[in-house]
């Protein structure tokens, strides 16, 4: 899949797997916005798609509230014109388990 300059969205982005898929998918010169609660752990996602050369921008946000994913998605169209795709890494669950 050619991802040259689509923007994508990856929640769960400040560690783990959902790190570790932006580090992948800011090789293929994707614009990310990358979503998460924690904000500090988000800036080391951030710092290592910068350092891969690649446009990303954060946004901490909570996934699990319905209007701030609305505006999410504005800021985000806002930001980068588009979104080409999401990748809906972050985990919510109805009891917090």
């Amino acid at each position: 899949m050619d991802l040259r300059g689509k923007s994508m969205v990856i929640t769960g982005a400040a560690q783990g797997l959902g790190q570790k898929i932006a580090e992948v998918v800011v090789h293929q010169d994707a614009n990310l916005a990358l979503v998460d609660l924690d904000h500090k752990k988000l800036q080391d996602t951030i710092r290592l798609c910068s350092k891969a050369g690649g446009k990303a921008k954060n946004y901490p946000v909570d996934v699990s509230d319905d209007s701030a994913v609305g505006t999410l998605f504005n800021s985000i169209h806002r930001d980068f014109a588009s979104v080409d795709g999401v990748i809906n890494n972050a985990g919510v669950t109805g009891d917090a388990l």
